[in-house]
């Protein structure tokens, strides 16, 4: 029926839109004016007619017609494309555009999919919608399992008014008009679905999601449904094996949802299928699936699960593996609710998809873990906190090339400093327990870490531990919030060899104590056995323990092993040995020496607790890159039969070093599964492929040099030594004031700085940088979600005017469907201006915001356009006022990775700024304004030395000696904190304000 009635307002369209005024100019006839003329109007309407005027009327009055009828329906057609956006009400034309909208309405329904569930007849006036029951149920196959799919059963038998609602599960290409239309005839009763549905709308009614199942009042469903809420990683196979016993049924999952299925292969994540009638068998797995491998691990604890938890009488209250139902528990149901709770956990579920899907995968690093990624940023953090520190006054930090940064970008969303810090905390609680009641210190084998806990499997059982571990047997765990929360401890870490080899079913990063396996031995082809080994040397080497032990990289050129990145890092604890001989003598040597200092002794372990031994058993691990030969790896099982002692090995293909008296494991891998034998733990792998070594090794060598580049925002008279040329693809166009006309005099800029010097204006929206982030003068309202992630987007857009969809999905790092939703949201919050949206659609494909918007860095950036040093002092202040904190202030850790070139920029300006008016101050002896200037700019460059000694200077002029004295000790501590040497200018300050004169340099 309603393809006959499309087919019907179809023709009818043609034949009034197109085939009228092929009729009229047939039949019609327009009158003839020229016969009127010299005539009067009253003598032409008392005249004898033919019935020419009568067909002339009758003309005008068909094309008067047909033109406003032909307007009604372009206005439709652009409500139906703007998703009722864009429908203006023409005065005296409702009746019109009435008829309008339902053919249009009528010839798109013919080309929509029906929804899956039965929908009834609707009555001129819906009622409000009664309130459904929904209970959360299992299906036969689900039974002693606990399922990880919210499964609704929707049954209307127990509705209040069951003959007067029904459930419609949204599909592609659908709006609320549509749907009201396919349900009430009449697409503007899309309100009433609407106000039946308020809580899943919370965005808008045009903010409508496949899948989601809308209450239709005024209409029936009689039909009790099973539905699942599909999740990201899901198939129809692997649904119908989890649900309906079998993933052969496959295809009577897809017969019953084809209305919101279109390619069985590629299911969208929160899409509501219905589950066909489930069939009683106790298949639990496909024929041919590997028992234990995590990827099969759908139901945590139920059968075919490979957990390695403790058996029953070893589990703790406190382990967070045994929290909650389990195996054989199944789903608790759940009570029953009201059909707004419904809509509340379809809008979480929706959340919950779009958060798992915001990062694009594609633009990672492939196989880099969170724990390695977190340690690699937080060198280079630590790395460019010391170029920041030592940089001269107008000079700026060399940037990594764009491919190298990009990795940096990548790493900032992969990393996991949380799960970094609580391993770190957790081995200095354990050594500081140990070491204030005398515990012995526990052999460590393994560990695993992660969202819901930290857990460390011992050698041994029956040992105390400090709180918050709880002790089952041999193995320890703690919730991950209560080992941060314990107290700050200064201990050791006493297994320092600790690294991840990869990440379990459940998300958790596995780790493995290479002192006690002796000997990792690697066992995958070539490439993926240099990209595992290199993980683990780079994990050892700038993880946050890494200064407690030694890594050696052996060999690799024979077999073209990149470790250009070892030479880049340049620190004393990561070493290079060219041949597999001196890496054996040396291994002998050490040996020997540590078996005789035991004495007989069981193990090390008093020894490293000890900050007086520590650093001489701190262990050694030796990463031979090239394949050992029977000759070798005899030599090295010689070596390492005998424990104890701080030495490990990571070979490769070296198949007779485990298993033998040295022990040790195998890890067999690919780059989707690895084995460690002979435990039998399976798990993801950690590698690092070629192009992520160069990228590592760039950004090490860009990030560990003392050269600088011309600083954009300083005029330089001549060039220091250690200057290196700009690069013309890594600059950024900072503003200038009159480049046309030629330099900006002092007078012209100083009328310039006094139109800019106040701070911007919020009657437009200002993105604020430098401090905490903020949005201001905008004239929508915030999101409820996502408010900073808008923020970013904002910047991002200011930083980068005329980008793509495509750039800011590379640069941000996010999925397409992340980044549309939040560009929504920031254009609503953004509003409109006097001139349109702030954020307008991009019909050309290139996004920019309204001139209007601004930011207070570029405000800033046109303060010192002229550049700092040529800046009148009145910009130089505005520019300070600008100040409220440090850039970027609370920026999360896996966002605004794009702006860290940005972010050293506002640092380094700052901080010049700060030296530039406090010199002019004191020169001036402007006492007040030098102490405030110094200390604005130390908000925005916390600890800068040279701003340190700006303040040393300003007090010493004031003559507070108190003050003085503080200052330069604390300038002294923090270089010793840090592990860098004060400048030679800073020395010659402190001795001269301290001792009163500087100390002779030569006789």
């Amino acid at each position: 029926m309603r393809f006959v009635k499309g087919v019907l307002a179809l023709a009818t369209l043609v034949a009034v839109v197109i085939g009228m005024p092929a009729a009229i100019a047939i039949f019609g006839q327009l009158p003839d004016v020229s016969r009127w003329a010299g005539r009067s109007p009253l003598d032409v309407l008392l005249s004898r007619d033919d019935g020419t005027l009568l067909i002339n009327v009758l003309t005008i009055g068909a094309w008067l017609a047909w033109g406003v009828f032909t307007v009604c329906v372009l206005l439709e057609l652009a409500a139906v494309v703007s998703r009722q956006r864009f429908r203006p009400r023409l005065p005296g034309l409702k009746v019109p555009q009435a008829v309008a909208a339902g053919l249009i309405v009528a010839v798109i329904a013919m080309f929509v999919v029906q929804a899956a569930l039965p929908r009834g007849s609707a009555p001129s006036s819906p009622p409000p919608a009664p309130a459904a029951v929904v209970t959360q149920t299992q299906t036969p196959a689900m039974a002693g399992a606990g399922g990880d799919h919210a499964v609704q059963r929707v049954d209307h038998a127990e509705q209040t008014e069951r003959t007067d609602t029904s459930l419609h599960t949204v599909t592609a290409g659908e709006d609320l008009w549509s749907i009201a239309e396919q349900h009430y005839g009449d697409g503007s009763q899309w309100r009433t679905i609407a106000a039946a549905n308020a809580v899943l709308l919370k965005h808008g009614p045009d903010d409508l999601r496949i899948g989601w199942q809308l209450v239709i009042p005024g209409a029936e469903d009689d039909a009790a449904a099973v539905r699942v809420v599909v999740q990201k990683g899901d198939s129809l196979s692997s649904l119908a094996a989890e649900h309906l016993g079998s993933s052969s049924r496959w295809k009577a999952l897809y017969e019953e949802n084809r209305a919101v299925i279109a390619d069985p292969d590629v299911i969208d994540v929160g899409t509501v299928l219905v589950l066909p009638e489930a069939t009683d068998t106790s298949d639990t797995a496909d024929e041919g699936e590997l028992a234990g491998d995590p990827r099969s691990d759908r139901y945590e604890g139920g059968e075919g699960s490979t957990s390695d938890a403790p058996a029953e009488e070893g589990q703790l209250d406190g382990d967070p593996r045994t929290q909650g139902p389990r195996g054989g528990g199944g789903v608790a149901p759940l009570p029953q609710s009201t059909a707004d709770a419904n809509q509340v956990e379809q809008v979480e579920q929706s959340d919950q998809a779009e958060q798992a899907d915001a990062v694009d995968p594609a633009l990672l690093a492939p196989g880099v873990g969170g724990l390695l990624a977190a340690g690699a940023l937080t060198g280079i953090a630590g790395r460019r906190l010391w170029q920041l520190r030592q940089r001269p006054v107008g000079r700026r930090l060399p940037q990594a090339p764009t491919w190298a940064a990009g990795v940096e970008r990548s790493l900032g969303h992969q990393q996991d400093p949380v799960s970094l810090r609580a391993m770190d905390k957790a081995m200095r609680l354990i050594a500081e327990h140990c070491l204030r009641t005398g515990a012995d210190l526990p052999r460590l084998l393994s560990a695993t870490v992660g969202p819901s806990g930290v857990e460390l499997e011992m050698s041994r059982a029956g040992l105390s531990a400090p709180a918050p571990f709880a002790v089952g047997g041999r193995v320890w765990v703690a919730p991950v919030a209560s080992v941060m929360e314990a107290g700050e401890v200064d201990a050791v870490r006493p297994w320092p060899a600790l690294v991840s080899l990869g990440t379990r079913h459940d998300g958790s990063y596995l780790l493995v104590n290479l002192e006690e396996l002796s000997v990792l031995d690697v066992q995958a082809d070539d490439e993926l056995a240099r990209g595992i080994q290199s993980a683990v040397a780079m994990e050892l080497a700038m993880s946050l323990w890494a200064e407690e032990l030694q890594v050696v990289l052996v060999g690799g050129a024979a077999r073209g092993e990149d470790t250009a990145w070892v030479e880049a890092l340049d620190v004393p604890h990561v070493h290079l040995c060219p041949t597999v001989a001196e890496a054996l003598q040396h291994v002998e040597q050490r040996a020997g020496q540590q078996r005789a200092a035991l004495a007989g002794t069981e193990w090390f372990g008093p020894q490293r607790l000890d900050p007086i031994t520590a650093e001489a058993w701190a262990p050694e691990v030796f990463v031979f890159l090239d394949e050992l030969s029977a000759a070798d790896a005899g030599q090295l099982q010689r070596i390492l039969r005998k424990s104890p002692i701080s030495i490990a090995a990571v070979t490769r293909d070296g198949a007779q070093l485990v298993g033998g008296p040295a022990g040790g494991a195998r890890m067999e891998a690919t780059t989707e599964l690895a084995l460690l034998k002979p435990t039998g733990v399976q798990f993801t792998p950690q590698y690092v492929d070629a192009e992520f070594r160069s990228s590592v090794k760039e950004l090490l060598a860009t990030t560990g040099t003392d050269r600088t580049t011309a600083a954009p925002w300083w005029v330089e008279e001549s060039e220091p030594e250690n200057a290196v040329p700009s690069d013309p693809r890594m600059s950024v166009e900072w503003p200038n004031v009159s480049e046309a006309d030629g330099p900006v005099t002092r007078e012209e800029h100083a009328v310039f700085s006094t139109r800019t010097a106040s701070p911007p204006e919020v009657g437009h929206p200002v993105v604020r940088l430098i401090g905490p982030i903020e949005l201001v003068g905008v004239r929508g309202t915030a999101p409820s979600r996502a408010a900073k992630q808008c923020i970013e987007y904002a910047a991002f857009l200011l930083e980068h005017p005329g980008s793509t969809a495509p750039a800011m999905k590379s640069s941000l790092i996010i999925a397409e469907g992340t980044r549309r939703s939040n560009m929504s949201r920031l254009r609503a919050w953004l509003g409109e201006g006097p001139s349109g949206p702030y954020l307008p659609d991009a019909y050309s494909g290139r996004i920019s915001l309204d001139d209007a918007v601004s930011s207070d860095w570029q405000h800033l950036q046109m303060l010192v356009a002229a550049g700092v040093n040529r800046t009148p002092t009145s910009a130089l202040t505005a520019a300070l006022e600008l100040v409220r904190g440090a850039p970027l202030a609370d920026a999360a850790p896996q966002q605004w990775q794009w702006a860290e070139e940005m972010r050293t920029d506002m640092v380094s300006v700052i901080r010049d700024i700060g030296v530039e008016l406090c010199r002019r101050a004191l020169d001036d002896r402007e006492v007040d304004l030098a102490r405030w200037a110094a200390a604005r700019a130390l908000a925005g460059a916390p600890g800068d030395e040279f701003l340190m000694c700006a303040r040393i200077r300003t007090e010493h002029l004031a003559g507070n000696a108190a003050d003085v004295q503080r200052l330069a000790l604390q300038v002294s501590s923090q270089a010793r904190r840090l592990g860098v040497d004060l400048s030679d200018e800073t020395v010659s300050l402190l001795q001269q304000v301290i001792e009163g004169s500087v100390r002779a340099r030569s006789i």
